[in-house]
């Protein structure tokens, strides 16, 4: 049987860095790929009070690279390198964003 790649999702937490691990084991165990997905608030203040000066594309870059370090930082030493730098980090709702990738 041939096993598709393992999404998990990760948030930074203690738990979500032992599922991470534990997702990682179960994957090199079954031969498979393994992926790991952080979704952050997508953040539309900027469109909603127009009258504070806030570039929401800007807002939505910093939040997926201060969640990059967090999240990264949270996973060293339980997953591998590589898999850290592959980190892939998308603006939206948890759900949707791991149905997605």
């Amino acid at each position: 049987m041939a096993w598709q790649t393992m999404i998990i999702g990760v948030d930074g937490s203690p738990e979500s860095v032992e599922a991470a691990a534990l997702g990682v084991f179960l994957a090199a165990r079954a031969g498979a790929g393994c992926r790991l997905v952080h979704a952050v608030p997508d953040y539309w203040t900027g469109l909603a009070l127009p009258e504070i000066p806030v570039d929401p594309e800007a807002l939505a870059a910093a939040a997926r690279e201060h969640a990059r370090t967090v999240v990264s930082h949270a996973l060293e030493g339980a997953v591998p390198a590589a898999l850290i730098a592959a980190l892939d980090v998308r603006a939206g709702r948890s759900a949707y964003v791991l149905e997605d990738a």
